[in-house]
């Protein structure tokens, strides 16, 4: 009267018992069984552990599914609920006392989830555990948001018990709060919390030119904080800014294509200056490309000033203490 779990943990078979399921106590010591069957206790794992999983299984092509699952305590941070259809997902970001994030996706938010933040709607960052997660096997990382990926699975569970758990209250006890107001900021704003080496960057600036080598070669100088930056912009990411730009009384677009297209870049950047608006660019190093500019701006959309004005509040803060 045992029933079969369809993942394993940590290669092991998982059974669970129900009503029916007898069970008996037989005279082994507890080290001996564990040597005989290879018993291993469900552990909780860090951040820190959590983003070495997700860096060995970007390393190794071959992880098998059962190593994607594991469990983890952490303090909810930060909750983007779906607002358009471009995000279907209700995405849950948690820490620890590293600071370093994780990035849960569920098509809803668990029940016991809801009713855990809905009782501590004054405490900003509650401390839970999840077991059974799931690494997502191709996407297990963000290089953007600097952040390990995972998923809720059908298994997955939540627990407001145990010793982790404590720990992790206490700690967000006698932590300063800005500590984890600047890591829930710094998500909401979509700004890496530290300086990224990697292939993708985030960068925030405003435009002050557009210029072009030829007809396929399009680049964009922007002043980030007084350094001004230029690098290979896509035609379709122009376009998409072009609609952000338009408004009601004036579409913008690069037409008429008649005109020369040096001129026509020159009235958009005028555009573009005229707006103010602040821009989060998503940079892609490009090995193969020639000159000053070895990033591609892969994405560019409106920056949320509010957010951003607090994470340069705090980090101000900090340098004056």
């Amino acid at each position: 009267n045992l029933i079969v779990r369809e993942s394993c943990h940590d290669g092991l078979l998982q059974l669970t018992a129900n009503k029916r399921t007898v069970i008996e106590p037989f005279p082994i010591q507890t080290e001996s069984l564990s040597k005989l069957i290879g018993f291993t206790h469900r552990r909780l794992l860090t951040m820190f552990q959590v983003h070495k999983l997700a860096h060995k299984i970007l390393a190794d092509s071959e992880t098998h599914r059962k190593d994607l699952d594991f469990d983890t305590a952490a303090v909810k941070v930060h909750v983007a609920e779906p607002s358009d259809a471009s995000q279907e997902e209700t995405i849950l970001y948690v820490t620890d006392e590293t600071n370093l994030v994780l990035r849960i996706h569920c098509k809803a938010l668990p029940y016991s989830l809801k009713c855990l933040f809905a009782e501590r709607k004054n405490n900003f960052f509650p401390s839970f555990a999840i077991c059974d997660l799931r690494m997502r096997a191709n996407s297990c990382f963000c290089q953007a948001q600097q952040c390990a990926v995972a998923e809720f699975s059908d298994l997955s569970s939540v627990t407001t018990t145990g010793s982790r758990v404590e720990d992790l209250t206490r700690w967000v006890s006698c932590s300063p709060s800005t500590n984890l107001s600047y890591v829930a900021a710094c998500i909401r704003a979509n700004l890496p919390q530290w300086e990224q080496n990697g292939s993708e960057k985030i960068a925030v600036g405003y435009i002050m030119g557009l210029r072009t080598e030829s007809i396929e070669k399009l680049y964009v100088q922007v002043d980030c904080c007084g350094n001004l930056q230029e690098w290979e912009l896509p035609f379709r990411v122009l376009e998409s800014m072009l609609l952000t730009v338009s408004g009601e009384d004036q579409k913008v677009s690069l037409a008429p294509v008649e005109e020369d297209l040096a001129e026509r870049l020159g009235v958009l950047a005028a555009i573009f200056r005229a707006r103010g608006i602040l821009w989060r660019f998503q940079l892609l190093f490009n090995k193969a490309a020639s000159g000053l500019s070895p990033y591609v701006v892969s994405s560019a959309m409106k920056a949320g000033q509010n957010d951003l004005s607090l994470v340069y509040e705090m980090v101000e803060h900090d340098t004056e203490m």
